[in-house]
């Protein structure tokens, strides 16, 4: 049996198709990683990610960029609960089968081989931060298993309109959230490790750092509240993989 997938101009912008909530009030799709082949072509298999609020199917910028969704539809099969099928139509002339026209920088400048751990909440048993950007990339998934939400980053001009916060550049903190026990907006600070606060901040001018490990032992150098996301994070994998 196949379905339509709706793909109107803003979700081929997302790289994503509609394929609505219905699969997943029927029990054929379950919410989260759904991997995406295609039609008489073994070669060609995509991780997608399926949301359960808007019934989009997203991350699939590799089969749009190989012109497999050249119209406002496509028709798919529901292998099982966490695959699905892009049905092509025997005349539909598709460059799937192309070499990149485009070398990338990794190509052109010829840089060695190696192996980088993808990034994503089930994949979190193996991978590992490497800088504090990756910290926030951290929490953006774990959000849920914090206790805090991300509202946006800092900068000077804000914080001196906030009147008594006064801080340089060095010592500025990283950024806003919500604290979801009381409501109440929280001043963050980011870090791969609890130790490596005290370098540049006070414990009263922050109130929560997320950090990826809490290796820090003098508890007073540190604000009123840690989260270390690395148990999250193992946390959250174990949990998605048992969904799947």
């Amino acid at each position: 049996m196949s379905f339509t997938a709706r793909i109107i101009e803003r979700y081929r912008k997302g790289y994503s198709i509609y394929l609505g909530t219905t699969p997943i009030t029927n029990n054929l799709l379950v919410p989260g990683r759904i991997t995406v082949t295609v039609q008489n072509n073994n070669a060609i298999e995509v991780d997608g990610n399926y949301n359960a609020n808007n019934g989009l199917l997203s991350g699939l910028s590799q089969l749009f960029r190989l012109g497999y969704f050249p119209t406002d539809s496509v028709l798919y099969e529901i292998i099982d609960t966490s695959r699905i099928q892009i049905l092509v139509p025997d005349e539909a002339a598709l460059p799937a089968q192309q070499a990149p026209t485009i070398q990338n920088v990794w190509e052109r400048k010829r840089l060695r081989p190696a192996h980088f751990e993808l990034f994503r909440p089930e994949n979190l048993e193996a991978w590992e931060p490497s800088l504090e950007t990756d910290v926030y990339m951290v929490f953006g998934s774990l959000q849920q298993y914090t206790g805090y939400k991300y509202c946006r980053a800092t900068d000077l001009a804000t914080l001196k309109n906030l009147i008594n916060y006064d801080c340089s550049e060095v010592t500025k903190p990283d950024a806003i959230l919500v604290d979801e026990a009381t409501g109440l907006y929280a001043i963050a600070e980011f870090k791969m490790r609890s130790s490596l606060y005290k370098d540049n901040h006070n414990p009263e001018d922050v109130d929560v750092l997320i950090c990826w490990i809490d290796d820090e032992t003098d508890r007073n150098v540190l604000p009123p509240s840690v989260v270390a996301l690395k148990d999250r994070a193992r946390l959250s994998a174990r949990e998605n993989l048992e969904e799947e």
